[in-house]
């Protein structure tokens, strides 16, 4: 009996003994497949919060982008996105200009044999020189093409426009032309009222334009036939 206890002890010696690499190799395997594991979730976990941390800058961005519009403001906790932007007349002030013209119905100048219409208290008398009238720039005035290359303009994203800033097709001639924002009428920012002086109806006037995006930007739908876009949004550089 003791012989077979012996026996049936060294079998099962045996047999561990040949079982233990394989044991070994599977412990090994189930701690690499952990760590993996480990890993990915830790991967999965950093990517999270990468997510959490944009999502929620993007939330302060937002907050901030609706603070300057909504405010009127032209910096959010000293951040300046477009370098000076605040006009050098009150924007309230380029408002009262614009209504004061547009009261008086200063009329388009002729541009012909006879000068004697071309300006208006030293300004000239078409769109760009109502524009510098209502801005206090230096008469004549400026015309499309040279607000911004004369310093006098930056161009700013078109949902930023605010009271006193321009839209401005930046054409040559007779084919330019620049109106006077006053304020958004929609909250789709496609519907505004501003100012122009153009040859219709030939004299300063306060009227409803609606912004349309066509595929090289935005355009004034009531000026499209005759002054089309695209249009860009400006905003008068700071002295």
């Amino acid at each position: 009996m003791k012989i077979r206890l012996a026996l049936f002890a060294f079998v099962l010696l045996l047999v561990n003994f040949a079982c233990a690499p394989e044991v070994g190799e599977a412990l090994e395997e189930l701690q690499q497949t952990a760590a993996a594991q480990a890993a990915e979730l830790a991967k999965t976990q950093a990517a999270a919060l990468l997510e959490t941390s944009k999502a929620g800058i993007a939330t302060q961005a937002d907050a901030a982008l609706e603070t300057l519009i909504a405010g009127g403001q032209t910096e959010v906790a000293g951040f300046n996105p477009f370098g000076t932007q605040d006009p050098v007349i009150d924007r309230q002030e380029i408002i009262a200009r614009a209504e004061r013209w547009a009261a008086l119905k200063v009329p388009y100048g002729s541009f012909d044999s006879d000068p004697s219409n071309d300006l208006s208290e030293g300004y000239r008398a078409d769109c760009s020189g109502f524009i510098s009238y209502t801005w206090g720039l230096p008469q004549p005035g400026p015309d499309t093409t040279s607000l911004v290359s004369g310093g006098y303009a930056i161009e700013i994203p078109i949902d930023l426009l605010q009271m006193g800033d321009v839209l401005n097709n930046k054409r040559v001639g007779s084919d330019g032309h620049i109106v006077l924002f006053a304020e958004w009428l929609n909250s789709e920012r496609t519907l505004f009222r501003g100012f122009d002086l153009n040859t219709y109806p030939g004299y300063v006037s306060e009227k409803t334009f609606t912004l349309v995006l066509y595929e090289d930007g935005w355009t004034i739908a009531e000026l499209d036939p005759w002054a089309d876009g695209p249009y860009s949004a400006m905003r008068q550089v700071q002295d």
